[in-house]
């Protein structure tokens, strides 16, 4: 007699769970899991700046068929709140948000890789300086700052420097910011995506931008690194890194320089994209993704923590 799990289960261990959880100065943080939540491994979204987790759309389900998924929404971003009146976000912000889904949801005890797209790499690089890397066990990284500001702003298009000026500018007519946005919504893909994404897309967008008219100059602020090139030198864990040849915002030099920072990297170039593979080309990001989390299963099962 075959036996098969019941559809209503199944469905069960997929579909989405949406919470609140406490953040930094009791910041309500959005929070979004799908899969089952014994799965052996786990994989964190961080989403890119003015963004929100709803950019993962095409990835949570996916990843979920094998695998725990959490996303978070950012202060500012989505669902979740902003910080109280009178006070500005720093670095330690974005860190300690993700320290609160981290610590609410009990990760650091489990095989966790984050997965990081654009500003969401500077989030994270901001956190492992504050809390190290010895308990993640994968890195996944999505045309991501995750090199840090100084080395990014040398290479910077001068254009998208300006444009991006503007946009974070508080001192800035709100006219001329929201040009500038319009502006740089455009650059986020190489071409633009089907109608119903689009005005997905612009709405959480536009929602995020308008939220952090206020703090959104303080976004590129980072944690204080004495030694850089050791960071990236002492980054052990297994690190996948996935850039679109044709992105405006993150030049691809950029990260052909951080993968080659990275002791255990290896980086995917993929032709015709811009700066959202996952939005751009997702059957293909959600391959190698998954093959990559698939890999790092095989390796921790074999005890092996650097392959």
């Amino acid at each position: 007699m075959l036996v098969f799990p019941a559809p209503e289960m199944e469905m069960k261990m997929k579909k989405e769970v949406s919470q609140t959880i406490t953040g930094p100065y009791g910041i309500p943080l959005s929070v979004v899991t799908a899969g089952d939540p014994a799965a052996e491994e786990v994989v964190l979204l961080v989403h890119g700046g003015f963004q929100s987790l709803r950019c993962f759309d095409k990835q949570i389900a996916r990843f979920a068929r094998e695998h725990y998924v959490v996303a978070v929404d950012l202060p500012y971003h989505g669902h979740s709140g902003v910080l109280p009146a009178g006070l500005l976000p720093d670095y330690s912000v974005w860190v300690e948000s993700l320290r609160a889904v981290v610590s609410h949801l009990s990760l650091a005890d489990r095989s966790l890789t984050i997965l990081a797209w654009s500003f969401g790499g500077l989030v994270v690089r901001n956190y492992l300086l504050t809390y190290g890397h010895q308990r993640l066990h994968g890195l996944i990284l999505v045309a991501s700052l995750f090199g840090g500001v100084g080395a990014y702003q040398s290479v910077a298009r001068p254009e998208v420097t300006a444009v991006m000026t503007r946009m974070m500018d508080p001192d800035i007519p709100f006219p001329q910011r929201l040009d500038a946005f319009e502006r740089w919504i455009g650059w986020l893909t190489a071409r633009p995506l089907p109608p119903h994404e689009a005005e997905a897309q612009y709405g959480y967008t536009l929602r995020a931008f308008v939220r952090s008219l206020s703090a959104a100059q303080h976004w590129m602020d980072e944690r204080p690194c004495d030694d850089p090139a050791l960071f990236l030198q002492q980054m052990t864990i297994p690190t996948l890194l996935i850039q679109g040849l044709e992105d405006r915002l993150v030049p691809f030099t950029y990260t052909r320089h951080l993968a080659c920072s990275l002791p255990h990297a290896q980086l995917l170039e993929y032709e015709d994209c811009g700066h959202a593979p996952f939005l751009e080309d997702p059957e293909q990001f959600n391959r190698d993704v998954l093959r990559f989390l698939s890999l790092r299963t095989r390796s921790l099962k074999k005890g092996d923590v650097s392959s």
